[in-house]
């Protein structure tokens, strides 16, 4: 078998919208996945040959993929579980975004005045302005 990383979710039913909900959808786009998995350089090699793209290494020495717009970065899991751990966005209203992960109680850590991080969900959320 193949430790692909792969996880699961259920995309079949959407949770009602509520009429309270400011989530911004618009001028949101994923820049980059981190991935937890058993074996990083392995199936960073998979996920290359899948998407014909040179595998390669992240500013941490990660193995990873840069697929034009979208990244993929691939690191070991501690516990052995193969997990999304990380998700970069690029959004046209940084304040907004924050205001909103705040409201829900998240505590947001400032990366310099262009980034800004919070873990929901056992996953690490990093937004920047679109440039």
């Amino acid at each position: 078998a193949v430790d692909t990383g792969a996880c699961t979710v259920d995309l079949r039913e959407a949770a009602p919208a509520s009429a309270h909900d400011t989530t911004p959808t618009r001028g949101v786009r994923l820049c980059s996945l981190a991935l937890s998995v058993r074996s990083p350089e392995g199936v960073a090699l998979h996920w290359a040959q899948l998407f014909h793209a040179p595998s390669g290494r992240d500013a941490h020495g990660l193995p990873a993929l840069a697929l034009g717009r979208f990244d993929l970065r691939f690191a070991l899991a501690s516990d052995g579980v193969s997990a999304v751990t990380g998700l970069d966005f690029s959004v046209d209203d940084m304040d907004a975004v924050l205001r909103d992960a705040t409201s829900h109680g998240l505590s947001i850590r400032r990366q310099g005045t262009r980034h800004a991080a919070f873990d929901a969900c056992g996953i690490r959320f990093v937004v920047r302005p679109v440039l």
